[in-house]
């Protein structure tokens, strides 16, 4: 499972690479906006808003207040994030731009990311996400190995595990490409190469949050604790 987790991002990027040289215009059309990745990242981003809440809810009866905290902190910022690459239902539900989202926002649509302070920092800030999540198990792997099998530190749930860091490596580099190389790479990377990208973000999310459920659900069974679920589960079928 983990490895499976692991080769999905790089066969996807691979495959839309494949469709982008193969079939131009299809591919094109699948990265605009409201289309198949964007619906994609949407959805993705939901589910894992639902999983870093119940994670997080779980952490924190389980005594770990701290990284329970962080998740439901990151359970809001991507429920955010999927209402965000959803414009907020705008063109779902037919909605017209406010004026100050006419005048500011690049696509003029209701969406904070593409506000011009935003948008300016914005690639940046997805260079530095994707190296942390691409890096950050192997940079912290010292202090994990340590720890222990079975252990359940803050760093263990803070830092994406290593079946997630190809999610990141790939959007790490993308977003290098167009911070660092925009002139260079232009000819070959479009600025539509971030839905692709993006996607195997949110994908990687997910899969972190995953992993840091089984480190929890290892964690209780070595304390012979059930996790909240587990224990609704017993009393279900009791």
């Amino acid at each position: 499972m983990a490895v499976t987790a692991l080769l999905i991002p790089l066969l996807f990027w691979a495959a839309t690479l494949a469709l982008k040289f193969s079939h131009p215009a299809l591919y094109v059309e699948l990265v605009q906006e409201d289309n198949v990745l964007e619906l994609m990242q949407c959805c993705l981003y939901t589910i894992a808003a639902a999983s870093a809440l119940r994670l997080g809810l779980a952490l924190r009866e389980a005594g770990l207040r701290t990284a329970g905290v962080l998740h439901l902190l990151l359970a809001a910022l991507l429920l955010l994030v999927a209402l965000e690459e959803a414009s907020w239902g705008q063109r779902l539900f037919g909605l017209e731009t406010p004026a100050f989202f006419e005048r500011h926002n690049r696509q003029h649509e209701i969406s904070l990311h593409n506000l011009a302070p935003v948008h300016g920092r914005l690639h940046k800030l997805y260079l530095l996400a994707g190296l942390y999540g691409a890096l950050g198990w192997l940079l912290s792997w010292p202090w994990r190995r340590q720890a222990g099998a079975g252990r359940c530190r803050l760093v263990d749930l803070v830092v994406p595990a290593w079946p997630a860091c190809s999610g990141f490596a790939v959007l790490a580099a993308v977003y290098y490409c167009l911070v660092v190389y925009p002139a260079a790479v232009m000819p070959y990377l479009i600025a539509r190469d971030q839905e692709p990208a993006e996607t195997c973000l949110a994908w990687a999310v997910g899969v972190a949050l995953w992993c840091n459920g089984q480190r929890l659900q290892q964690y209780m069974r070595l304390r012979g604790q059930d996790t909240p679920a587990q224990a609704a589960a017993g009393s279900a079928k009791a």
